[in-house]
């Protein structure tokens, strides 16, 4: 499964201006940062493909703070997530590398 963390650890690695930083509390709250603003990225996306009439399930999903049934439930209900989500994280490292 993907995880955030080891995709913002390779755009610091690749980003010169990140890796070019050599104390460790300041690349903690930037990846930190990085990771909250990545993953709010994905979740506007997420919240912009899922049909409208499935936001309220969807919300009550994120109420009942379950990942698996919501996995499911975002996988079933956008077509083609993998891609979408590939495309996105492409996006963000393009502009935080500059590939």
């Amino acid at each position: 499964m993907f995880e955030i963390g080891d995709f913002v650890d390779s755009i610091i690695r690749e980003n010169e201006q990140f890796a070019a930083i050599d104390d460790v509390d300041i690349l903690r709250v930037m990846k930190g940062n990085l990771t909250d603003k990545i993953e709010a990225q994905i979740f506007a996306m997420i919240v912009e493909e899922l049909p409208p009439i499935k936001q309220k399930e969807f919300d009550k999903l994120i109420d009942a703070d379950n990942e698996d049934k919501l996995f499911a439930f975002i996988t079933a209900n956008i077509p083609n997530l993998d891609i979408k989500v590939g495309q996105l994280l492409i996006d963000i490292k393009k502009s935080y590398v500059g590939l």
